[in-house]
């Protein structure tokens, strides 16, 4: 199967409408289609990747998944170069159709502010990719995944141990330096309690 996203037109037109659209997240994704208005609102990219996966999710704690989640996103989309993984047309795509039952118990659209920020992208920062609800989990994969190690997501599991760890590193201008990040994942793994 081809990578489909949507259209600037439309990715436009879900920011402009995300209070309005409220009551829509968290139900069947019928409405998306209807707030197209006959228009084409989907495209198909030339990467052709397999079906896409199960992405795992419990009620009682939403987060607790976040790093085998990050392994099965990252590993279906490795063939992404960076360039288009920035691309929110894609992410947007990804959060409101294909992982649209992972997103309505990950993240629920309580409000537009939660829309923008885990639907969509919240600005034009690397914070942006980073608080997305499908794109974290592909970037924190890309920039922590290491093949030297005896487990290459060693450091990923490291991130998603608590929610601050991945926000520290994530959305802040240290975790863009690969060795600065490495060397602090490696002293929580080495030195966590319990």
């Amino acid at each position: 199967m081809k990578l489909r996203f949507y259209g600037r037109e439309y990715l436009a037109r879900l920011h402009e409408q995300a209070e309005p659209n409220l009551p829509s997240y968290g139900t069947d994704i019928h409405w998306l289609e209807l707030f197209a208005a006959g228009k084409s609102y989907v495209h198909e990219s030339r990467f052709v990747v397999d079906p896409p996966p199960v992405l795992v999710v419990s009620k009682d704690d939403p987060a607790a998944n976040d790093a085998e989640n990050s392994k099965r996103i990252y590993s279906w989309l490795k063939v992404l170069p960076t360039t288009v993984a920035m691309e929110e047309r894609l992410w947007a795509h990804l959060t409101h159709e294909v992982f649209h039952d992972y997103m309505a118990v990950r993240w629920p659209a309580g409000n537009a502010s939660a829309v923008q920020r885990r639907y969509l992208y919240e600005g034009r920062s690397f914070a942006a990719l980073s608080r997305n609800g499908i794109s974290r989990l592909w970037w924190a994969g890309n920039l922590t995944k290491d093949e030297k190690r005896a487990n290459p997501f060693e450091l990923t599991e490291v991130l998603f141990l608590r929610q601050d760890i991945q926000v520290s590193l994530l959305e802040r201008a240290i975790g863009k330096c690969r060795n600065v990040r490495t060397a602090v994942l490696d002293f929580i793994k080495d030195n966590r309690v319990g």
